[in-house]
């Protein structure tokens, strides 16, 4: 994940603008160690003021690009100490 990477996404004439947004989004929120970032969809819709079907959209379009790859993981409650699984955004040099 480097900033070329994010130059390449910014300036790809194929992308719309969400797409671009979603991209931009993950690469801030990412581990730049591990090139990670795993925000919950709820917020990212929240905050880039998307629909669902556009944000699935606009991941689908990334994922098919080859610029992320998604996944999950799992992370226990500390209070509960219960699992749960969340979704992971890798993003790809």
């Amino acid at each position: 994940m480097t900033l070329k990477r994010l130059n390449e996404v910014m300036r790809n004439p194929k992308l719309y603008a969400q797409t671009k947004a979603i991209y931009s989004y993950l690469y801030v929120r990412a581990d730049h160690k591990t090139n990670l970032a795993y925000p919950p969809k709820k917020q990212m819709l929240e905050e880039i003021r998307l629909t669902e079907p556009l944000f699935m959209q606009g991941i689908a379009v990334l994922e098919n690009q080859g610029y992320i790859k998604t996944g999950t993981a799992e992370g226990t409650n500390k209070e509960t100490k219960e699992t749960y699984t969340y979704t992971t955004y890798q993003l790809l040099d």
